[in-house]
């Protein structure tokens, strides 16, 4: 059973491998049949033109979505951001007590 690098069609970064023969893709990933198995220990990687497995950068990775450290980071100032809104609406003091209300709740929920 061949396997299949599923990637980011951009920048042609490797998210994943799998044995589906009709895998499930994202509108930004494109699907490469693998003549061979493919080792991904030790790095990120991607494909270039020619199929050859070579080392992703950095800055790919992050276009990829699939460097983890930074996605946390983002997703955590987000979340701040979020956090920052609802006080500055809660201690409004124009707003309605439903608006107040609602917003020290979905901050509970969030934090």
């Amino acid at each position: 059973m061949a396997n299949t690098a599923i990637l980011h069609t951009a920048t042609r970064v490797i998210r994943r491998v799998t044995s589906d023969p009709s895998p499930t893709l994202a509108a930004d990933e494109t699907a490469v049949v693998l003549a061979v198995p493919i080792d991904l220990s030790g790095a990120l990687w991607k494909l270039d033109a020619g199929g050859n497995k070579i080392s992703a950068t950095v800055a790919e990775c992050r276009v990829a979505g699939i460097d983890d450290a930074y996605e946390r980071s983002r997703r955590g100032q987000k979340r701040q951001a979020l956090i920052d809104a609802l006080d500055i609406v809660i201690g409004d003091l124009t707003a309605t007590p439903a608006l107040k209300a609602f917003a020290q709740a979905f901050k509970d929920v969030v934090t």
